[in-house]
């Protein structure tokens, strides 16, 4: 299998089996991973009759596959994250960061900052000890890529262009902090394809970007190539799942939009 699809998706706790079977339909994906399952993804068993749980206990995330003779062991597994070994015949070993960082809702800046340090920390843990950097984080971060706990070089350092991605690190203070790739700032406002954020909110703030995007996919520099496609969706292949003004709607659907990408696995740098 050349290619991979992944699609993610908070589901908020909700169980959407109709509209979560029509999207992978539509969208042929090979690993699924639900953000705020709660007990949902028990009840959609028409969605996930061809999936299997690959991953630890978290009450956070949960992810499914259905890839054939790929192995997955859970490394680390806390309340916001999880990290896990995919392992593939022929391929080289990937490293697969799951996670749901606090909301802006219930956290401040200092609490998201404070996940962000943490899961980045993980990382560099993991990827010391595996002895590579072929890393991809996917999940909802609840905080836009221009926030400092995703941009942040003590955070996930992840940066809007292949270019500068492609050093690998930086130094600040003389320590070298590795970068991510995150492609998402490609889907940010109306001048892109599909919906232009994957989350709407209108706070009555002084500052309110009203489209957020909270969900991302961010990539080492080793898993950069690989990247063949990339979208928000923002219909499951029958219905919409934004309302008549273009928002998500949470009436018969979840207030996150889907992510969807795919990998080459042929294009992993090993």
């Amino acid at each position: 299998m050349p290619t991979a699809g992944f699609l993610l998706w908070n589901i908020g706790g909700q169980p959407f089996d109709a509209r979560l079977s029509r999207l992978l339909q539509t969208y042929p994906s090979d690993l699924l991973i639900l953000v705020e399952p709660g007990n949902a993804a028990a009840a959609m068993t028409t969605a996930l009759g061809t999936f299997t749980a690959v991953s630890g206990p978290c009450a956070s995330v949960m992810v499914y596959s259905r890839l054939p003779k790929t192995k997955f062991r859970t490394i680390l597994s806390s309340s916001r994250w999880l990290l896990l070994t995919v392992r593939q015949p022929g391929v080289a070993e990937i490293l697969l960061a799951v996670a749901h960082l606090p909301s802006k809702r219930e956290a401040n800046e200092y609490d998201q900052l404070n996940a962000a340090f943490g899961l980045s920390q993980d990382i560099r843990d993991a990827e010391q000890e595996r002895k590579h950097t072929r890393t991809l984080v996917v999940g909802d971060l609840n905080m836009n890529p221009f926030d400092p706990g995703v941009s942040m070089n003590r955070g996930l350092h992840a940066t809007s262009t292949r270019q500068v991605a492609e050093w690998e690190s930086r130094a600040v203070q003389r320590v070298e902090y590795p970068f991510f790739y995150n492609p998402m700032w490609g889907c940010f406002g109306d001048r892109t394809p599909g919906p232009a954020g994957t989350y709407y909110r209108a706070a009555s703030h002084a500052v309110n970007y009203h489209w957020n995007i909270y969900d991302q996919v961010l990539f080492r520099p080793a898993l950069m190539d690989a990247l063949e496609e990339l979208r928000i969706l923002d219909h499951d292949g029958q219905e919409s799942l934004l309302t008549g003004n273009g928002i998500p709607d949470t009436k018969s659907g979840s207030d996150h939009l889907p992510v969807y990408f795919r990998l080459n696995w042929d294009k992993i740098r090993s």
